[in-house]
This record gives C-alpha cells, sequence and structure tokens, in this order.
C-alpha cells in the first residue's frame, strides 16, 4: 500500500519508564489520536501482535519486546473485547526449539490466555511484492488471517542497516532459513536495505507501536549498549517512524539507506517537511549526546563494500541448511510435495525430489512430514 501525504503522521509519547499506569495512559493517548485504528479495534476483531524478539533475551532485555509492555497492550485489546494473538519468528536455525516458548512473554500470554504463536511452526504464503520491486516473497499466513496487524518494534542501531526499527521489524514475517539465507546472500548495506524495502511492500498497512522507552546504541541489534530514551514511536508509516525516530536518536540519516529506498519506492514519507507529529507540539531536540555507533572494523567494511556477489553466493551454498530427503525413511507419501509453497518438491519414481534452486527455506516440509524423513543439509546447492 502507497502511503499518501495525510498519512504521514508519527505519535510520539513520552513514557519514561516500564510503570504499568503509565504504559496504559500513553497507549490511550495513542489510539485517541489514531481514530481508523480505534474503530479497527473492536469486539471479536482479531488482531495479530508481532513482538520483536532479535534473540532471546532476559525479560526486559532493550533488544526484545519488554513483557510489561505487551501485557500492558494486550489487556487493553481485551478490555476492548477483542481477540488478540501475539506472534513471532524463530530466531534459531534449531527449528524444534525455540527459547520464547519459555519465556516471559509466553507467561504473560498464558496468563492472559491469548494464543502465542510461532510463525515458523506455521504455513506461510506467497504473497506478490509492490513495484518497483519484482516477485513475490512467502509470508506468515496470519497476516491474511487477522483483522489488524499491531508490531512492536524496538529502537536499536544495526551494525548493516544503521538502525533497526519499523521497517525491519516487518522482515520476522519470513520464515526463519529464508531470513539467515539472506543474511547470507545481501552482504552489502545498500542491497540488504533494498531487500528489506521489498519485504516491506508486501506487507499490509498495520499500526506500528515503536518501543524507544529503552532502546539500544552501539553494536545492535544484539551486542549494543542499552540506553534509557523515555519514548513511544506510533503510527503507520514505517518510514516517517524510522525517519523521526533516527533523528532524535542521532543516527544519521546517509547511514540508514533504506528510508530512502523505502520513500522512493512509494512506501513512506522520510521527508521531516511532510510529516506531522502527533501527541507533542514539535519533534523532540535530537538526543545529547546522540546514539553510539556501531563498531565496524575496517576489514568487515572493506569486505562488505567490495566482495563479489559471487563470494556471498559461495558463503550462502556453504552456511544454509537445506532440507534434504532421507530415502531410507521416506515412504513416498508426498506430503511434502503438496505442502511446500514454492512447488520446489517434485514426485519421484522412489522418494520425492527437492529442487534447491527455488528453496525458500520455509522448511514447510521438515515441520510436516509425518515420518521424520526429512532433515537439513548443508552440502552445496544442487
Amino acid at each position: 500500500m502507497e502511503y499518501t501525504a495525510h498519512k504521514s503522521s508519527v505519535i510520539i509519547q513520552p513514557c519514561e519508564n516500564y510503570d504499568p499506569g503509565k504504559l496504559k495512559d500513553a497507549l490511550g493517548r495513542i489510539f485517541d489520536l489514531s481514530p481508523r485504528w480505534a474503530s479497527l479495534i473492536s469486539k471479536d476483531s482479531r488482531i495479530l501482535v508481532k513482538v520483536n524478539n532479535e534473540s532471546y533475551s532476559p525479560a526486559g532485555g532493550c533488544n526484545t519486546t519488554n513483557p510489561v509492555f505487551l501485557q500492558t497492550l494486550l489487556k487493553y485489546l481485551l478490555a476492548k473485547n477483542c481477540r488478540p494473538f501475539v506472534g513471532h519468528g524463530q530466531t534459531n536455525k534449531i527449528i524444534d526449539f525455540d527459547p520464547f516458548m519459555d519465556s516471559e512473554i509466553a507467561g504473560i500470554c498464558q496468563e492472559l490466555n491469548v494464543p502465542f504463536i510461532n510463525f515458523d511452526k506455521h504455513a506461510f504464503v506467497k504473497m506478490p511484492i509492490k513495484k518497483p520491486f519484482r516477485g513475490t516473497y512467502l509470508y506468515t499466513k496470519f497476516l491474511s488471517e487477522s483483522d489488524a496487524i499491531i508490531s512492536m518494534p524496538k529502537l536499536k542501531t544495526h551494525v548493516l542497516t544503521g538502525m533497526t526499527g519499523a521497517i525491519k521489524d516487518t522482515y520476522g514475517f519470513l520464515p526463519c532459513g529464508t531470513r539467515l539465507m539472506y543474511h547470507h546472500k545481501f552482504l552489502r548495506s545498500s542491497d540488504f536495505s533494498k531487500l528489506l524495502a521489498a519485504v516491506l511492500s508486501g506487507v499490509p498497512q498495520h499500526m506500528i507501536i515503536m518501543d524507544a522507552i529503552e532502546a539500544m546504541e552501539g553494536d545492535g541489534p544484539s551486542s549494543g549498549l542499552c540506553r534509557k530514551f523515555g519514548y513511544i514511536f506510533s503510527g503507520e508509516d514505517p518510514v516517517a517512524i524510522d525517519t523521526v525516530s533516527s533523528l532524535v536518536a542521532g543516527i544519521p540519516k546517509n547511514n540508514i539507506p533504506m528510508l530512502g529506498i523505502a520513500s522512493n519506492a512509494g512506501l513512506g514519507c522520510d521527508n521531516m517537511k511532510r510529516i506531522s507529529i502527533l501527541g507533542l507540539e514539535k519533534c523532540p531536540d535530537t538526543a545529547s549526546p546522540p546514539f553510539k555507533a556501531p563498531t565496524v572494523s575496517l576489514f568487515n567494511k572493506l569486505y562488505r563494500r567490495y566482495a563479489p556477489s559471487i563470494l556471498g553466493k559461495v558463503v550462502q551454498m556453504i552456511k544454509t541448511n537445506y532440507p534434504k530427503i532421507d530415502r531410507d525413511i521416506c515412504n513416498n507419501c508426498e506430503e511434502c510435495v503438496n505442502i511446500c509453497p514454492m512447488n520446489c518438491i517434485k514426485s519421484g519414481p522412489k522418494t520425492p525430489v527437492i529442487s534447491r534452486r527455488n528453496c525458500s527455506l520455509c522448511y514447510a516440509c521438515y515441520l510436516n512430514c509425518p515420518y521424520n524423513a526429512i532433515y537439513k543439509s548443508r552440502r552445496l546447492k544442487k
């Protein structure tokens, strides 16, 4: 969806800590300033709340959605008689092990009787991306099965993209294996930023409630330093939210190429003159001192800038776990043939045959094989 000028507004709410009362008041003001979203949050509406889980961390870690913040939002939605459910993407290659199922976030969902879903345990569907990008990507099926979507990104610096926030949070709607593969394939900041803009173009318009009460600076998105920042940024334009939040954080815009790429593609506004600030009289001054930038070694700078694309492909082939069929176990039931969303598994004389060329690494075949005959292999692509 294209974001027109009147939609390029960002709500900023100061909030100094995660006190439930202060969070409730801030969320109430945010929805009061979002009449369209207030109307969508109605009785029996199914609301997908996507949490940010860069990697497993203790409760309240500054690289992961704060549990109290999530709890406050869920209580707000439940009070409106909505049917919220919380979704997240797998964060590691061990698809059978999800550390977040034992986290405080999972406990809160259980306490409130709100479903907590790992996207990678369910089906993904092909969805078209928008011009000027081409092709399709696999997204979690829950994007099309929800009445509304609320994402809860964290404001963090990022060693490759400059920052991570509203735009990059949509990357979590893709299968875990696909995300890992793309990290190996797109080594340059500009290339990875184009990928993020393309992914964003296929995601339905959604509400963003960015947690910057405690943010991350330095070597983000997982190894940086926590920084008390005291803001919540919200709205429907992910480009505008990232533009405003990065400005307030003091992250140079020229270090965040995805902003210009996404704006030029009509996915949002990165021009402060065209972004309305709601909730405050004006945009806050840039933080002093500004957020610490990620530490990137000279080797990594040169590698990411000059490494030929063929090297990225070699790394991708060596480090990626592709599904492979164990012929001694396979019963040739063809369940994998029927379930593959990319149609890259074909019938064979004794067992199905997987073509790795088009494999998106969604692991649907691996997760749904009734005979556990599919495993993951790091052999070179065939």
